[in-house]
């Protein structure tokens, strides 16, 4: 889906990554028993964070 995406709007794959996971934050925080208290992970790809699973993007 991402690299279609990315294909689809002439952007990188992790830029298509991001908006996705933003608009399914939106969605999700609009849903019932939907959380705004998380905040979304952000990183680039390859880079070390110590809030993302595994500690890696």
């Amino acid at each position: 889906m991402v690299d279609r995406l990315a294909e689809a709007t002439g952007r990188e794959r992790w830029e298509a990554f991001l908006a996705l996971d933003d608009l399914l934050t939106t969605i999700g925080e609009d849903s019932p028993g939907g959380s705004r208290c998380r905040p979304p992970i952000r990183c680039v790809p390859g880079e070390i964070d110590a809030t993302a699973p595994g500690g890696r993007c």
